[in-house]
């Protein structure tokens, strides 16, 4: 590397050094290493003073230099940034005037080559060091400012630097935005240009529009000038061409078929001098007629008579036809042009435009540029006749188009235009219309109709709640009403041949009509269904038109179960309209019974076979109809404006009964009565009141023909004749069934007869109820006079005591015979109706229907006892289940292999097998398996679900140590329940025969006398028997009746003084004494003493074989005969050592001599003595004894995963909630996927 690269420093600016710097550097460096040596002493002299000037100079010339290392050492060096020296300066006093510069220039690049003296080192030295320290400092001095003004510069030259980014980045941002104005500008002209483009085809189309229609205009009514004048034409060529009475033809001479005045030649066989035919005689200037003006037109040359004539007519006939087809034709072109003219000039208000004006300023949302108007004409402009119908269609096709853009605003344009043109010509222009309006029509229906609906009861989560629909969520352009009634327009129409009929009926959907019968659509909506319907009465059915016949039973049903359904509920209006007016409640309703007297008394098979119409075989027909009555008769009692249309209602009603009931729609009717609440007693109470109506006042709307109808139906009643005579006496006023008179003492007997049973058995079903302990089970509720029925009685009411009697005791759940319906029970009728029960059939039913039938018929099973819209609340879309795994595959493969993408070709050990479907929606009713009653039926400690409810209810179940008293509680995974084992046994044993119950009964009654007795006994003998007590020792019986007898004397004298508590305890004492002195009584009723016990133990012990016998039934007093001939065989048998034995055995087990018994005795003993130990006799238990499985428990025994269960202790255990496996369900239930996944798919549905 060069020296001088060592030398400088990389940082210094050469272009800041002076020019003369570097000069003199250099020629002081070649003075001091290079100049020709002088004298010593006048060169060291010459060389300070050179130095003294050169340091005078260079305290003002000079700048501040840097001390630079490098191969100098440690010599000072001029810096070069030094100013340059001017030219006029000398050289030489620049070199002289800095004596130790050179000399340390000289000591630093000539040390190598020669050394000085030590004189003259030591002569310069001082000098030279003071010197040096001042030119160093001020060196140093000069550096530090060098840098500064350096550092100034450098920050000058930053600020510059960023003053120029910023001033640049200013112009950018300025360019860009003048460019983004630019662009901006550029676009909006482009969108003016392209709104000004547009705006003006658009005017230009409108300007064509109405050119057209202008042109359009003026064509049509030159067209019906013409017309006019063709018709005028017409009517006067008619008038010309009259046909008038023919005259007689002339006699022609010559027969030749020629006129004599066309034959001028004289017949040569006629002299000329005969007398000639006299002429017309001429007159001067008269005019002559010409051929055409002939008042009758020539006639046809006849060459034959006969065949001439017959010409002749068939010419004038087809004159004839041809004049009336033209007339025809010419009519309906007048009559086209006519339609056309009025449809084009069609305003929905005189005051309001046009509809194609309106038209003309609405376009479609997906094609905006083009008006409707346009696509009208276009469509229309090509069109030569029907014009009416054709332009229908257009609309039509516009309106569906509408509908399905959601566009609605022009759809009153279109209902209103249709309407228009049915009503020019309904009868002809309707049935070429049939396929496409209907179509049109029930889709615009079923825009608000649908959602009315869903507001409904009908289709509420909550079973019974509805509301109101909101008037946010319809669509107030698309007006049903108006629809319905361009429908009814249409259904009139059609009503006139049977083809269009039929083909309309086959358009229609019956569910659109039923949702329009729905309870929450508007009330004018319902009237026009009605009338619709009306409209469909055939010859064999009436609605809709299916292609089965059972489905159009369906249909009917559907029909008839929604109209009388609408005569008992109530309207609900839309939110924020006032409710309906009763005036209009009841026309809807008249209008409803119009349509079911159509059905009933126009129908054909009234007359051939009424049991196959639909309104007969429906069963709830009557109860509705009677139901309606005694509302509408209930509500006749206040007077209001409707007063008339009531009155009438009810002899309608009256007379479409009476009409039912004689063509055999009667047979049913108490069936039918009982599926309505309170429907048995409305019924026979409605008619009551009309058979005995006076029709004064309030009643005098009622026809005579009603009464004597309410008659004849009250007179079939099935009743007594007191209950006859006592419903005579409640009308003293009116008249008699059949014309039939009663004397009045009879009647009061009667009466009196009547009120006494009812006083009677008031008081004996009270007594009845006040001796029943607390703790008794449940029994058959038959005969027990209910609170309701109480206060009935006190009400007056009590002549109908038997019939309220008979609704009292129909509380129980039943499982009938006539309907095949699987409870949650042991029964053997529940049994029966499992072994008979089949699938429903699914082929002719529709897929609401299926899922209906299956919500039933799964519902009558699962969760009876518990009301819809509770198990709705359960219901839950979830369903659980759990996949399988095997534990050797999990073991053996930790995943790895899958993980890394291999072992994908891998077979599985063993056989490949198709794996097992999961049932999941077998689980649908899971939810209700966590419910207590259930769990305990599912782990046989009651025979049936309601049983388990019961107990649960009277406190015999408790739930993780404590009583749970409400049957839905829904346990959870670990919850341990146990039920009192009396309960159990009482619930899954065999129950007692007749004869058994029948000595039960005899024993308690006597044991209830016999203390009564001994405690009126010991009341009287207490102070006696106190004195008495400290020297006898009394029985265990006795001391029992004198506590009892004691508790009794406190809670009578000191009823007032003591507390609660001690009423509890006392009450509870008397309770538990009560019962041990029953057993006491009742426990050797059927065994007197140990050797008819032991007989009964063997025969039960040995009853299998009888039971095997082929002979035996199920009767109750059979098997008491065959149970008492058993044991009468199997005690003749018995050895007296046997029997001695057994004796010894019962008074001390362990003193048994066996020894002279043979094996087969001995093992008799040790099973009877192991029994009687076990399973003991006691006639005071509810169930027969010894205890013994019920009859057909086993088809029943079987208990769920789920549950652990200790029959024991009667305690079992909820481990987790069931689940769903492939191949199995955990939820126990007697129906397949065919009944549980459309009743999994009806609650879907309702969430």
């Amino acid at each position: 590397m060069d020296s001088d690269d060592e030398f400088l420093d990389d940082g210094l600016d050469f272009d800041a050094i002076p020019a003369g710097t570097l000069l003199q550097l250099e020629q002081s460096a070649w003075q001091a290493t290079q100049a020709p040596q002088y004298d010593e002493r006048s060169q060291h002299t010459g060389v300070q003073t050179n130095r003294n000037q050169l340091n005078h100079e260079s305290q003002y010339n000079t700048p501040p230099q840097r001390q630079q290392s490098g191969f100098y050492g440690d010599v000072e060096v001029i810096d070069l940034d030094a100013d340059i020296l001017d030219n006029d300066e000398p050289l030489e006093d620049v070199v002289n005037s800095n004596p130790p510069i050179a000399q340390n220039v000289l000591h630093g690049r000539a040390a190598s080559q020669r050394q000085y003296t030590p004189v003259q080192t030591q002569h310069v030295q001082p000098a030279q060091d003071s010197h040096d320290r001042v030119i160093g400092a001020r060196i140093e001095e000069f550096s530090r400012q060098y840098d500064a003004i350096n550092e100034q510069l450098a920050s000058a030259r930053e600020d510059v630097t960023k003053k120029t980014g910023e001033v640049a980045i200013l112009r950018a941002n300025l360019t860009k935005q003048a460019q983004e104005f630019e662009r901006t500008i550029a676009s909006l002209r482009a969108q003016l240009t392209e709104l000004t483009t547009k705006t003006k085809g658009v005017e230009q189309a409108a300007i064509n529009d109405r050119q057209k229609l202008e042109t359009e205009n003026l064509f049509l009514r030159e067209e019906l000038r013409d017309e006019a004048l063709r018709v005028n034409n017409l009517r006067a060529k008619k008038r010309a061409e009259a046909p008038q009475t023919p005259r007689k033809q002339r006699t022609l001479p010559f027969r030749d078929g020629f006129d004599d005045d066309e034959i001028g030649v004289a017949s040569p066989t006629k002299s000329s001098g005969g007398r000639s035919k006299r002429g017309t005689p001429s007159v001067p200037g008269k005019r002559k007629r010409k051929v055409s003006d002939a008042p009758i037109p020539m006639a046809p040359l006849q060459l034959s008579q006969g065949i001439g004539a017959i010409e002749a007519e068939t010419q004038a006939l087809d004159s004839m036809d041809t004049t009336t087809e033209r007339e025809h034709v010419s009519g309906e072109g007048i009559e086209e042009g006519f339609y056309m003219t009025q449809i084009l000039n069609h305003r929905n208000h005189p005051d309001a435009e046009s509809d194609l004006e309106v038209m003309a300023g609405l376009a479609f949302p997906s094609e905006p540029d083009r008006k409707i108007s346009s696509i009208v004409l276009e469509t229309m402009s090509g069109v030569t006749s029907n014009y009416p119908v054709k332009y229908a269609h257009c609309l039509i096709q516009l309106w569906d188009r509408a509908l399905v853009e959601k566009f609605y605003k022009v759809v009153p344009v279109f209902m209103a235009s249709i309407k228009f043109i049915l009503l020019l010509d309904l009868y002809s222009i309707s049935p070429q219309l049939i396929t496409e309006l209907a179509g049109i029509l029930q889709a615009s229906i079923y825009v608000n109709a649908a959602t009315r609906f869903e507001h409904s009861a009908v289709s509420s989560k909550v079973k019974g709640e509805s509301r109101r629909t909101p008037r946010t969520v319809l669509h107030t352009d698309v007006d049903s009403t108006f629809a319905l009634e361009i429908m009814y327009l249409l259904a009139l129409a059609c009503r006139q041949e049977d083809e269009s009929h039929e083909l309309l009926w086959r358009n229609i959907h019956f569910d659109i009509l039923l949702m329009t019968l729905n309870d929450h659509q508007p009330l004018q909506d319902i009237v026009l269904s009605l009338k619709i319907l009306s409209t469909s009465l055939r010859r064999n059915s009436f609605g809709t038109i299916q292609p089965l016949e059972e489905e159009q039973r369906q249909v009917e049903y559907h029909f008839i179960e929604r109209v009388t359904c609408l005569l008992f509920q109530r309207i609900e209006p839309d939110e924020g309209e006032e409710d309906y007016l009763p005036l209009q409640i009841c026309q809807m309703r008249l209008e409803a019974l119009t349509f079911l007297e159509m059905i009933t008394f126009y129908s054909s098979d009234m007359t051939t076979d009424a049991s196959k119409t639909a309104i007969i075989s429906y069963p709830l027909v009557l109860p509705r109809l009677f139901r309606t009555l005694y509302d509408e008769m209930d509500r006749l009692y206040t007077l209001r404006p409707e007063h008339s249309i009531r009155t009438a209602l009810i002899n309608r009603l009256t007379h479409l009964i009476y009409k039912l009931i004689r063509s055999g729609g009667g047979k049913n009717l108490h069936e039918g009565l009982s599926r309505l609440s309170g429907a048995k007693q409305k019924h026979r109470l409605v008619l009551s009141r009309l058979a005995f109506s006076e029709g004064q006042f309030l009643e005098s709307g009622i026809t005579e023909e009603t009464m004597e109808m309410a008659r004849q139906l009250l007179e079939e009643e099935d009743m007594s004749p007191e209950e006859a005579e006592a419903l005579f006496d409640a009308f003293p006023t009116g008249g008699r069934l059949s014309g039939k008179e009663v004397p009045q003492d009879i009647q009061i007997f009667t009466l009196l007869h009547t009120l006494a049973q009812g006083q009677e058995m008031m008081k004996r079903m009270h007594q009845k109820e006040v001796k029943k302990p607390k703790n008794a089970p449940a029994k058959d509720p038959k005969g027990r006079w209910t609170n309701r029925s109480s206060a009935l009685c006190n009400a007056g009411t009590n002549l109908w005591w038997p019939a309220l009697m008979i609704a009292a005791t129909q509380t129980r759940a039943t499982t009938p015979l006539s309907k095949a319906k699987i409870r949650q029970s042991w029964s053997k009728y529940n049994l029966y109706n499992l072994h008979r029960f089949r699938a429903p059939p699914t082929a002719s039913r529709t897929f609401f229907q299926q899922k209906w039938t299956a919500k039933s018929t799964a519902r009558a099973y699962h969760g009876e006892q518990i009301r819809e819209s509770q198990w709705t609340r359960m219901f839950s879309r979830r369903l659980a289940s759990v996949v399988p795994m095997n534990p050797q595959q999990l073991a053996r493969d930790d995943g790895s292999i899958i993980s890394a993408g291999r072992g994908s070709g891998l077979e599985s050990e063993g056989r490949t097998q198709t794996p097992k479907r999961t049932p999941y929606t077998n689980m649908t009713f899971a939810p209700l398996e966590r419910r207590l009653d259930v769990a305990i039926f599912r782990a046989m400690f009651a025979s049936s679900t309601r049983q388990a409810r019961q107990f649960v209810v009277h406190g015999a179940v408790t739930v993780n140590g404590k009583k749970m008293q409400f049957p839905g509680y829904l346990l959870n995974p670990g919850d341990l329940f146990q039920v009192e084992p009396e309960r159990v046994m009482y619930a899954t044993g065999a129950p007692k025969n007749k004869v058994e119950r029948r000595e039960t009964r005899v024993a308690k009654r006597a044991a209830s006398k016999t203390e009564e007795t001994e405690a009126e006994k010991s009341e009287e003998s207490t102070e006696t028997k106190a004195k008495k007590e400290s020297k006898e020792v009394q029985s265990p019986k006795e001391t029992l009746q004198r506590l009892l007898s004691q508790a009794k004397t406190i809670m009578s004298r000191e009823k007032d003084v003591l507390p609660a508590k001690k009423k509890q305890e006392l009450r509870g004492f008397q309770k538990v004494v009560r019962s041990v002195l029953s057993k006491s009584a009742t426990s050797t009723i059927l065994a007197d003493n140990l050797e008819s016990q032991f007989s009964e133990l063997l025969g039960l012990l040995k009853a299998k074989k009888a039971e095997s016998s082929p002979s035996r039934r199920y009767r109750k007093d059979t098997e008491a005969k065959n149970d008492n001939t058993v044991a009468e065989e199997i005690t003749s048998g018995l050895s007296e050592e046997l029997k001695d034995a057994f004796r010894q055995a019962a008074e001390d087990p362990n003193s048994v001599d066996a020894s002279e018994l043979s094996e087969d005795e001995f093992e008799i003993l040790k099973q009877a003595i192991a029994q009687m130990h076990d399973n003991p006799i006691d006639a005071s238990k509810p169930y027969a004894t010894p205890w013994r499985p019920r009859d057909f428990m086993n088809a029943f025994a079987f208990i769920p995963r789920y549950l652990e269960v200790n029959h024991k202790i009667c305690a079992a255990v909820y481990l987790r909630h069931p689940v769903a496996r492939p191949g199995y369900s955990e939820v126990p239930s007697p129906f397949g996927e065919s009944i549980q996944t459309p009743a999994f798919a009806w609650y879907l549905r309702r969430r």
